[in-house]
């Protein structure tokens, strides 16, 4: 039998929010090769040429381990070593938005500096949390407490400003 291809993407532990992959690899000439994921067959035997192979799978949401396998006239290779990718597609959850311990709600008026505390959790973990208020780009501290941002409207006319926080988790 040929030996077990040897995958060469995607990177391992990697998190997409994206629900198909690019498995690529390579293996020896005048094999087939076959995708699995999660130790179900992903793609059919397949031929290719020039030593490296491309298929495309679909992932389930949370973990999954790619593995490919090689087949010839004389037999099929044991499996590669596994690419493990994370699939996640939802969202970040804002559990408190709030100001000294009060919840803000849209339209909440503001007469003066605030830290503006921002509670924010991911399933696999929050990659960064950005801020504009008014359009200009405000810094976020991130701490135990969650983020924290500060808003200065003192110098602006009375009105409405938005406020736009941007929350990316590390699939993407």
């Amino acid at each position: 039998p040929p030996p077990a291809p040897v995958l060469t993407s995607p990177a391992d532990n990697l998190k997409t929010n994206q629900t198909t992959v690019n498995v690529v690899g390579t293996s020896s000439q005048g094999s087939e090769v076959r995708i699995r994921l999660n130790g179900v067959t992903a793609s059919d035997w397949s031929a290719f040429t020039g030593g490296t192979f491309t298929r495309s799978v679909t992932l389930s949401e949370g973990a999954n381990a790619v593995t490919a396998e090689a087949r010839n006239i004389h037999g099929a290779s044991a499996a590669s070593a596994p690419r493990n990718v994370i699939l996640d597609t939802t969202v970040p959850v804002v559990s408190e938005l709030s100001i000294a311990g009060i919840s803000v709600q849209d339209g909440t008026a503001l007469t003066e500096t605030v830290n503006l505390t921002l509670k924010v959790s991911d399933t696999n973990g929050i990659s960064s949390v950005t801020a504009q208020f008014n359009g200009a780009t405000l810094p976020v501290a991130s701490g135990s407490g969650g983020y924290t941002i500060t808003l200065n409207p003192i110098a602006l006319a009375n009105g409405g400003y938005p406020l736009r926080v941007r929350i990316t988790h590390s699939a993407g």
